[in-house]
């Protein structure tokens, strides 16, 4: 499996894309608004952590063909910077595909942390997230043995980012509703429900 991942890693990690044209009849707006949707489902998939270069560059060609659309560039240039677009898009999906395979415990606690409320630790989480991306970044490069070998250890500090998490935000709202009980006389009033 590591052959064949590897393989297609640097196959994803080439800089030749498969760009295929966009028909000269295409309306540009039609195309940069389809573009824009893609990118959008994309991030809603993770595709901008999961395979954060190719990400960017697709964004970066919506921007141009935006801007070439407003300076009234011709159509066919316009096109053109969409298909690269798409294209880079595709290279991002066939790129998460990848991660998702090599990376799956850690994208699972990583997701398991920020459901707990783990952004909210400021640096820890911050750290970690870095991190995470710099994997992500080195299986574009097709560098899976960097990410294999750190995988565990990321996978463990979101796991640790999460616990954090749910003590402070579960925990900490227990406690609040302890002294809020407390401050009410609960513990004099009915002492046995209140322990």
């Amino acid at each position: 499996v590591i052959v064949v991942l590897l393989s297609f890693v640097g196959a994803c990690s080439s800089t030749s894309l498969d760009v295929k044209p966009v028909a000269k009849s295409e309306n540009p707006a039609d195309q940069i608004n389809r573009l824009e949707n893609d990118l959008a489902d994309a991030h809603k998939n993770q595709l901008n952590v999961l395979a954060p270069t190719w990400f960017a560059k697709a964004e970066s060609s919506l921007g141009k063909a935006k801007k070439g659309l407003e300076q009234g560039e011709d159509p066919s240039e316009v096109l053109g910077i969409i298909a690269e677009g798409q294209a880079q898009l595709q290279k991002a999906e066939e790129i998460t595909r990848v991660t998702r395979t090599t990376m799956a415990d850690v994208i699972k606690n990583r997701n398991l942390a920020r459901q707990a409320g783990a952004v909210k630790l400021g640096y820890d989480y911050t750290t970690a997230e870095q991190a995470f991306l710099s994997l992500t970044k080195s299986i574009e490069r097709g560098n899976l043995a960097y990410a294999d070998k750190q995988k565990a250890e990321l996978a463990e500090t979101f796991r640790s980012l999460e616990l954090r998490a749910i003590k402070i935000e579960t925990l900490g709202e227990v406690r609040k509703l302890i002294q809020q009980a407390k401050n009410s006389k609960v513990d004099k009033i009915a002492p046995r429900s209140f322990n």
